[in-house]
C-alpha cells in the first residue's frame, strides 16, 4: 500500500476560526448556533 503525505493550503491549526478577525470564517460559531436553533436542537435567546 502506498501513501502520500501533503500540506494542506488552510493555515490556522487547531482552533481555527475561533479567534475573532477581519475573515468571514470566524463567524461560523454563530452560523452554526442559529442553524441549530431553526432546526430545534438548541434553545433560542
Amino acid at each position: 500500500m502506498h501513501s502520500k503525505l501533503t500540506q494542506s493550503t488552510l493555515t490556522g491549526g487547531h482552533g481555527y476560526g475561533l479567534r475573532p478577525s477581519k475573515e468571514l470564517v470566524t463567524s461560523w460559531p454563530k452560523r452554526v448556533e442559529e442553524w441549530m436553533q431553526n432546526r430545534g436542537w438548541l434553545a433560542k435567546k
